[in-house]
């Protein structure tokens, strides 16, 4: 028989091992909020057509900013996390030439038999209509709770596409976020 001590160790070892299971798996952020996220060095916009077509592409640049993870559920009761993305602040480019992106859309990420995402983003470039950005349902290009997508606008061949990579808020990375956004007008 266990002594009383011995007992509450156990105890305690299970729970911190089912905290420690809510923390790295998806379906764990939506215990924790709303995440502000923001958009590493490798995040670019890129226009043109893309392989296997052979047209150039014909335009490359920086894509620096952040926006708001918020959880919204499971899908219909299913295996995905979803999760709205809002207070978007991008800009592509930089200097004077640099424009700005807003928009909003939804993340998941999941699966049955295997772990997928999908990020879709209906995004305003300086201010003209929303167009339609979508990752697909592919597999994730980082660990949750990073992300890494390829966003595209007519298919994956032509046009528009964002490759993005954004991570958790961390005060490592706000001054450098600010004062991007600030230079850019992106206030």
């Amino acid at each position: 028989m266990m002594s009383y001590d011995c007992r509450w160790r156990v105890v305690l070892v299970a729970l911190l091992a089912d905290a420690l299971l809510l923390i790295i798996s998806p379906g764990s952020a939506a215990a924790f909020g709303a995440r502000r996220y923001t958009l590493s060095e490798k995040s670019q916009f890129q226009s043109g057509c893309f392989p296997p077509c052979l047209c150039p592409l014909y335009l490359e640049q920086p894509v620096r900013g952040r926006f708001m993870l918020a959880p919204t559920g499971t899908q219909d009761g299913g295996p995905f996390e979803t999760f709205a993305v809002r207070a978007m602040r991008w800009t592509i480019g930089e200097g004077a030439a640099a424009k700005n992106v807003r928009g909003r859309g939804t993340y998941r990420i999941g699966g049955e038999f295997a772990l997928t995402q999908q990020l879709k983003l209906d995004l305003s470039i300086d201010g003209a209509p929303s167009q339609h950005f979508d990752s697909g349902n592919v597999p994730p290009g980082a660990a949750f709770p990073a992300i890494a997508a390829r966003i595209s606008r007519n298919g994956v061949l032509l046009r528009r596409r964002f490759s993005l990579d954004a991570v958790p808020f961390s005060s490592a990375n706000h001054d450098k976020d600010e004062k991007q956004l600030s230079s850019n007008g992106g206030g």
